[in-house]
């Protein structure tokens, strides 16, 4: 997908995508704290998924912060 084409992607499905996208980073942030909090063990892979989840997390909440002062 090129930048000019998705220019005329509706703001309605980015919302959607940009919460599915949330609601799959919280849920393994939640993972992730659950096993620390229960004492399972972590693996490596999943350590690395919620350390890049809290990346992206920031990254959204940035993003979301940005577009409403942007709207203002």
């Amino acid at each position: 997908m090129t930048l000019s084409s998705a220019s005329f992607i509706p703001k309605q499905f980015e919302a959607v995508d940009n919460l599915k996208q949330f609601v799959y980073l919280f849920l393994s942030l939640v993972e992730l704290l659950l096993s620390y909090l229960y004492h399972m063990p972590v693996d490596a892979c999943t350590t690395f998924s919620a350390s890049l989840s809290i990346v992206f997390l920031s990254l959204f909440v940035v993003n979301a912060v940005k577009s409403e002062k942007d709207e203002s």
